[in-house]
C-alpha cells in the first residue's frame, strides 16, 4: 500500500471539506426557497383505476380491476370503513362524514411519485368530516372549505392546498399548508424528519396547542402573514423558525421551545411578534437576518430565556439588561421566570 505524502493528505482533506461545504450551501438554499415544502404532490388528478370514489351523487365506485368488496358502509350521509383499503379514497361529495374506525387508507404510490399520492383526498367539496382514519401516505384537503379532519393519523403529512376555513384537530403527521387560509390546527402531534409545520402563501391560520418533534425545521413560513402560533411545544428544535419571502404580522406567543442546536429564524421579511414564550435552552448563534426587526415584547414583558441570569434590581420580574438576539432584534424586557403559558390570551392579529 502506497503511503500518501503529507501534502497529498492535505489536498484530499481540503477537497472533502469543500464538497461538504457545497452540500450544506445547497441544502440551505433549498430550504429557503421552499423547494422542500413542495415534496408532496399538488395537482395530481385522481386516476379512476387507482381510486375508490365517494361520488357527488353519494354512490361508492371502485375500479373494475378491484376484485374485493369495497369496505365502506353507507348509512345516509355517513360513510364508515369496515376494513383497510389499499387504494386511494377520493371524496367528491359535500356534507358527509367519513369515519375510518381506526382502519387505514393507503395507495400503491408513494408521496411525490405521481398518481393521487395520498391515502385520502377530499377534493373540491365543503362541510366534510373525516375522523378516526389512518394513512401511511398522508391525507389531503384540496380546494375544500369548512371541513374537519380529526383524530386521524396522516403521517407523513396532512396537507391543505387552496383550502380555507377548515379545522384539523388531534391528528398525527407533519402539517403542510399551501395557499390555505383561515384554518385552525389544534392539539396535533406534529413530526417529520425535515419539517413539521410548513406554511406557503398561507395567511390568517391559527396553530394551537400542538407538539412538534421534528428535529429539522419545526416551523417554516414562506410568503405567509397574519398567522398565530400559540401554546405549542417544541421539545427538540434544531432550527425553530425559518421564514422567507414576505412574512409579516405573524404572532408567536406562549410557546415552549427547547433549542438544542444553533439556529432560530432566518431570512425574515417584515415585522412579526415574538413574545411571552419560554425558550428553555437558548443556544442560538444567529437568529433573524435580512435587516428585519421584530417585536419581542408586549406590555413591558418579553420572553423567558433559560440560562440568562442577570440583575432584576426592582424585583418586577423583568431583567434589567436587555437580551440581544442579533443586531436588529433586542428583547428589552427578558423575564426572570418562565411564562405561565396557560394564563396567556390568544392574540388576534390586526390585518
Amino acid at each position: 500500500m502506497v503511503a500518501l505524502s503529507r501534502k497529498a493528505k492535505l489536498i484530499i482533506q481540503g477537497t472533502l471539506l469543500a464538497i461538504i461545504l457545497v452540500f450544506l450551501v445547497v441544502v440551505a438554499a433549498l430550504a429557503n426557497t421552499g423547494i422542500y415544502t413542495n415534496y408532496y404532490p399538488k395537482y395530481s388528478p385522481p386516476d379512476p383505476k387507482d381510486s375508490i370514489h365517494i361520488a357527488p351523487d353519494g354512490s361508492i365506485t371502485a375500479p373494475t380491476t378491484y376484485n374485493e368488496t369495497v369496505p365502506i358502509q353507507r348509512n345516509g350521509d355517513k360513510y364508515t370503513l369496515t376494513g383497510d383499503i389499499t387504494l386511494t379514497v377520493i371524496v367528491d361529495r359535500s356534507n358527509i362524514v367519513v369515519d375510518g374506525c381506526g382502519f387505514s387508507v393507503a395507495t400503491k404510490f408513494q408521496p411525490g411519485q405521481g398518481g393521487p399520492g395520498f391515502g385520502l383526498k377530499v377534493l373540491g367539496v365543503s362541510n366534510v368530516t373525516v375522523e378516526n382514519i389512518k394513512s401511511p401516505v398522508g391525507l389531503e384537503l384540496e380546494q375544500s372549505t369548512n371541513c374537519t379532519v380529526q383524530n386521524s393519523d396522516g403521517a407523513p403529512a396532512v396537507y391543505l392546498y387552496k383550502s380555507n376555513g377548515n379545522v384539523i384537530s388531534n391528528c398525527v403527521g407533519s402539517l403542510q399548508l399551501s395557499y390555505a387560509s383561515n384554518n385552525k390546527i389544534e392539539n396535533c402531534s406534529v413530526h417529520g424528519s425535515l419539517f413539521g409545520l410548513d406554511l406557503e402563501n398561507s395567511n390568517s391560520n391559527y396553530i394551537l396547542y400542538c407538539t412538534c418533534t421534528s428535529p429539522g425545521r419545526p416551523v417554516a413560513l414562506g410568503d405567509s402573514s397574519n398567522n398565530v402560533l400559540f401554546g405549542n411545544v417544541f421539545p427538540d428544535a434544531w432550527w425553530w423558525i425559518n421564514m422567507w419571502g414576505s412574512c409579516t404580522n405573524n404572532y408567536f406567543v406562549a410557546n415552549n421551545v427547547t433549542i438544542s442546536q444553533h439556529y432560530g429564524s432566518d431570512s425574515i421579511v417584515g415585522t412579526n411578534y415574538i413574545y411571552h414564550n419560554n425558550f428553555l435552552q437558548w443556544n442560538w448563534n444567529q437568529s433573524a437576518t435580512d435587516n428585519s426587526a421584530n417585536v419581542w415584547s408586549q406590555n413591558g414583558r418579553g420572553n423567558y430565556y433559560g440560562g440568562y441570569a442577570q440583575v432584576d434590581a426592582n424585583h418586577d420580574g423583568v431583567i434589567d439588561v436587555p437580551f440581544t438576539i442579533d443586531r436588529n432584534n433586542v428583547d428589552n424586557y427578558p423575564l426572570v421566570e418562565p411564562v405561565n403559558t396557560a394564563a396567556e390570551p390568544i392574540p388576534s392579529p390586526v390585518q
